[in-house]
């Protein structure tokens, strides 16, 4: 480990294919000694029917695969949430929790998969909000009302205030995480197109906002008080994944020194492809029902 803090590891170089610094390198030692190539992701872990979106991307959109099946793995998971989990032995269980960053220069292809992986759920949050709404139309007309203009048009004499569902958090403070979190039990997927928009507002308002996505990560239990309205609030089993983007320069600003050391660093997959060109125009159209399959089978998990 280096003394000056810098982003590093024992048995690993810093190589590009580790998703470390930005070299033309992409063979990273192992600990038999031997120099092997970076792997690209495994796509056989996925069904047929999700390997053939990934490559239908890669084929007509020049989406690099990687990027793809990465953002594609996040999202599934989010869509999960707490409905699986695994049990590995008593007292240790896990759910599909990600925490996801792709690795690259400025246009290198980042953004536009890991959009189109997120656009189902997106797509959800717009019809919840649109349900959201009505529902909130329908509280406040009821809040308005007397006890006997309720009884007059047949509404109950107790109503409880709609509950904003969601997949997609984009808000980066953690009080309005753990609202969400609160409100929506599944669990939700925070998605930053440049994750340093989170990492960088880390501890300004709270010293403590670090430690939550520490303890988010493993999923367990905790409390969490508002002190602005003397709120608190329990969550039992709390599921989050993130995803984002960020560039090879600043990397060891954002998971070197102290997130190294607390293991904040090492809960995040980083996707360091190795890229020789950027990706270009294609002419070819995509064929019809490749995008209405992911969201098909999003909507169903």
């Amino acid at each position: 480990m280096k003394a000056n803090g810098y982003y590093n590891h024992p048995r690993f170089p810093l190589e590009a294919g580790c998703g470390l610094i930005e070299e033309d390198s992409i063979a990273f030692t192992s600990d038999s000694g031997k120099t092997t190539e970076t792997p690209s992701f495994p796509l056989e872990i996925f069904p047929k029917a999700i390997r053939d979106i990934i490559e239908a991307l890669e084929e007509y959109e020049n989406y690099n695969v990687d990027f793809t099946a990465a953002s594609f793995l996040t999202v599934f998971a989010a869509a999960m949430g707490n409905t699986w989990s695994v049990r590995f032995m008593t007292g240790w269980i896990s759910r599909p929790i990600i925490y996801m960053v792709l690795v690259g220069s400025p246009s290198c292809g980042k953004t536009p998969p890991l959009q189109q992986a997120v656009a189902p759920l997106l797509k959800l949050d717009g019809e919840y909000d649109m349900t959201y709404c009505k529902e909130m139309e329908t509280y406040r007309r009821w809040e308005r009302m007397s006890a006997k203009q309720r009884e007059r048009h047949s509404l109950p004499e107790e109503m409880k205030m709609p509950k904003r569902k969601c997949h997609v958090v984009v808000d980066s403070t953690v009080e309005a995480l753990i609202g969400a979190l609160r409100d929506n039990p599944r669990g939700v997927l925070i998605y930053k197109d440049e994750i340093d928009s989170l990492l960088s507002n880390f501890n300004r308002y709270n010293g403590s906002d670090e430690g939550y996505f520490l303890s988010l990560f493993s999923g367990t239990p905790f409390k969490y008080s508002r002190k602005s309205n003397n709120e608190h609030i329990f969550l039992a089993n709390p599921y989050c994944s993130i995803i984002g983007s960020t560039q090879p320069g600043r990397l060891d600003e954002q998971f070197g020194g102290k997130r190294m050391m607390n293991g904040f660093s090492s809960r995040f997959l980083k996707v360091y492809p190795e890229i020789d060109k950027m990706p270009s125009w294609n002419d070819t159209a995509m064929p019809d029902g490749v995008l209405e399959e992911w969201e098909r089978i999003i909507r169903k998990v």
